[in-house]
């Protein structure tokens, strides 16, 4: 017979191996790795996310670890298909402007709508911004920056030429403005420009906001059939090739560089078409010049309408943790460090509460951006081949511009490419 206190030790050894092993299974239970797949190449936000923000969010949450990996553009469609295909999908994901219908008609990123129930916040996005994430009618993320594109002028070319100090605001002004703006030699070469228009509008981006101006709409509903060839895609693409021809005729332009922005800087051109990146460009080349600078709110034909691109969050349907995903979206998301990663890769908080005082007083320029543009703008369209579009508009907008395509046939011929993509 055993002592009575062996028995006791015996027992007590038991519950106590039986409580370290609860405590184990608890652990492994509690522990959880968020994997994320980032887009944004900016060496900063690397350096936030390694040293601030990711600690700052494992710290919250005990047994949490996150991953982040780098992804190229070029190469997310490939790693997306090869990751579902193996089961080896990340749980987050960045998106694009165009990737809201890709994402969610291949399965790739699960709707949040029931997440947003309890997040309120989603409220206070910009709405040209916030249209990004939603396709048929639920959202499929959260936008993390925004960036519009707009006319931009030289204010100083422009008191030169006799101009009112403020920018075009229609089509007829812009044609106006762009040929009182032009400079010639004695051999009628073209030394100042007024817009270098044959290099813009031979691709989609640019005639993107004139299509919408003039009430075109890109696509059907659900994303599946052309619906820009009518009469008043027609229109825009006359306007925008009798207006090529004639500012920017290509045998007179050889005076001009290839480079638009150092065209812009170095005072051979008075407007160009961009986005925030034009100020870096003219505080590298020349900083004085950058006060000079004048940002145009959107063109007005039959509405006032320009495009602002978003880069957001999804959270993959294969995800283990998507209460979790969500969680660490909107840890990224809260106004004061949106604000700090959109400053860094000098775009725009997508959302209203971000644009502070303090942060427009930080980036003038951007704030320019935010109040003059950013209100009328509206995503770019998405479709599971909207990727396919600028690569079908190439192959005729430039011989449109050039006058050796017809605006109809062009847009017949487009039409007839993006349709035959889902037979």
């Amino acid at each position: 017979m055993k002592p009575a206190t062996s028995t006791r030790r015996a027992g007590l050894s038991q519950a106590v191996l039986a409580f370290v092993l609860l405590l184990f299974v608890a652990a492994a239970a509690s522990a959880q790795t968020l994997k994320v797949w980032i887009l944004v190449s900016n060496a900063d936000v690397h350096r936030l996310l390694d040293e601030e923000w990711i600690p700052q969010f494992e710290a919250q949450h005990p047994g949490v670890t996150v991953e982040w990996e780098k992804i190229s553009w070029s190469a997310l469609n490939d790693r997306l298909v090869a990751a579902f295909a193996g089961g080896v999908a990340p749980d987050i994901i960045q998106g694009g402007a165009e990737y809201r219908a890709v994402y969610a008609e291949n399965g790739f990123a699960r709707p949040i709508d029931d997440f947003l129930e309890e997040w309120p916040e989603w409220q206070n996005y910009v709405r040209g911004a916030w249209e990004t994430v939603v396709w048929d009618g639920k959202a499929y993320g959260i936008p993390a920056v925004t960036s519009p594109r707009t006319i931009f002028y030289n204010k100083r070319i422009f008191a030169e030429a006799g101009l009112p100090p403020e920018p075009p605001a229609t089509w007829e002004e812009l044609y106006d403005y762009s040929m009182r703006l032009n400079r010639y030699d004695d051999d009628g070469n073209i030394t100042r420009v007024g817009f270098e228009a044959r290099k813009y509008a031979a691709g989609l981006h640019f005639v993107l906001p004139f299509f919408l101006q003039n009430g075109v709409e890109m696509l059907s509903p659900d994303g599946t059939r052309a619906a820009f060839n009518t009469p008043a895609a027609v229109e825009t693409l006359e306007f925008l090739a009798e207006w090529s021809q004639n500012v920017s005729p290509i045998p007179r332009m050889h005076l001009i560089g290839h480079d638009v922005s150092v065209n812009f800087a170095e005072g051979k051109s008075g407007m160009m078409y961009g986005n925030a990146g034009v100020f870096n460009t003219i505080r590298q080349l020349d900083p004085d010049l950058v006060s000079e600078i004048g940002v145009a709110p959107p063109l007005t034909r039959k509405v006032q309408a320009g495009v602002t691109y978003t880069d957001w969050w999804a959270i993959t349907t294969t995800s283990q943790h998507p209460e979790l995903a969500f969680e660490f979206i909107t840890f990224l998301s809260e106004p004061d460090r949106l604000a700090v990663y959109n400053e860094l890769v000098r775009t725009i908080p997508p959302r209203n509460d971000a644009l502070t005082a303090a942060w427009m007083d930080a980036n003038p320029e951007l704030a320019l951006l935010a109040q003059l543009v950013l209100p009328h703008t509206k995503a770019y369209f998405s479709s599971q081949y909207a990727h396919h579009m600028n690569s079908i508009f190439e192959r005729v907008l430039g011989q449109t511009m050039d006058g050796y395509m017809s605006p109809n046939e062009a847009l017949e011929r487009a039409a007839a490419d993006y349709n035959a993509l889902f037979m």
